[in-house]
């Protein structure tokens, strides 16, 4: 296959790439939740909309940057690969691979904050999550390329991608705002 025919597949993954992590409208939406009264009364009383529940009683935070982390991973790696494929001489696959290793633990790092700002309907603070992310990512690549085996480079993303949810994750904690206090019941 050659080169320029990669081009809008690496675009078009890049779009999707970026795409990734938009929250949908539905996502926003909130449906409307009542609370039942006694049985037989029929009486329901509405619940705050406004007061934001906590989704993160079950580890959510991590579960949606592991997920997102692979799908990341994934995008970045054919990114990768086709800008690697894009440079490298002809035939020379192990090029091809470092691109895609490369490309997909950026990728991973990129998205998994985003996943974790995402799924915490934004109340943390991002940008702290995505600069650690990526450094944490940067950090990886650059020790795992001191050693000379192609095979180091393909541990960088096993080893920054569960570091990267983590610290995400507690940084998302870390940084949202605790929830206001609940309305006074009515006697």
């Amino acid at each position: 296959m050659r080169v320029d025919r990669l081009a809008p597949v690496a675009w078009l993954a890049a779009g999707l790439l970026l795409l990734l992590p938009a929250p949908s409208l539905a996502q926003w939406l909130q449906p409307a939740r009542f609370d039942v009264g006694s049985p037989g009364t029929g009486a329901a009383a509405p619940r705050r909309l406004d007061v934001v529940e906590d989704d993160d009683a079950a580890g959510g935070l991590e579960t949606a940057g592991a997920f997102a982390g692979g799908i990341g991973f994934l995008f970045g790696a054919t990114i990768g690969s086709a800008l690697g494929a894009s440079r490298c001489p002809q035939g020379d696959d192990g090029c091809k691979l470092r691109g895609a290793l490369i490309g997909g633990g950026t990728g991973a790092a990129l998205i998994i904050p985003l996943s974790v700002h995402s799924t915490n309907h934004g109340r943390g603070k991002l940008l702290p999550s995505l600069a650690l992310s990526l450094a944490e990512d940067a950090a990886g690549l650059a020790l795992m390329s001191l050693v000379p085996a192609d095979a180091a480079l393909a541990l960088s993303p096993l080893v920054t991608a569960p570091l990267s949810i983590v610290t995400s994750a507690a940084i998302e904690r870390a940084t949202t705002p605790p929830a206001p206090p609940p309305p006074p019941k009515a006697p």
